[in-house]
């Protein structure tokens, strides 16, 4: 659209391509319902605050979740690094108090098989 001097608008106008009208209203349509969609989001029950709430409160569970989970690891193997410290210095009476759950049971447990059935041909 252009002005002309004297005031007057010249507008210039190509034809719409065949079988483009159809997706263009469609997409119309599309928007004008989005945008109803969008202005009543204010009408709803959930506001800012309540989702950053929710956020907030999703990221210290994870996180608390995420230490326990970590420490269900980590104690029992710092026991066990604690006992194998010990052990070095000499004190070969210091036993580990078994506080593990699931397969840090199985690292814990002492196995007297092991050093029966264990052959250095075993390894290779």
């Amino acid at each position: 659209m252009a002005a002309t001097a004297s005031g007057k608008f010249v507008v210039v106008a190509l034809p719409m391509p065949q079988g483009l009208s159809q997706p263009a209203m469609r997409i119309r349509s599309g928007s004008a319902a989005y945008w109803k969609l969008f202005t009543a989001q204010s009408d709803s029950h959930y506001t800012r605050p309540d989702l950053a709430g929710n956020t907030v409160l999703a990221f210290f569970l994870s996180v608390w979740v995420a230490r326990f989970l970590s420490n269900q690891i980590t104690r029992p193997v710092e026991a066990l690094a604690v006992a194998m410290a010990e052990i070095a210095t000499g004190k070969y009476d210091h036993r580990v108090a078994l506080a593990a759950t699931g397969e840090m049971v199985s690292w814990c447990e002492p196995s007297i098989a092991w050093p029966l059935t264990w052959t250095p041909a075993a390894i290779g």
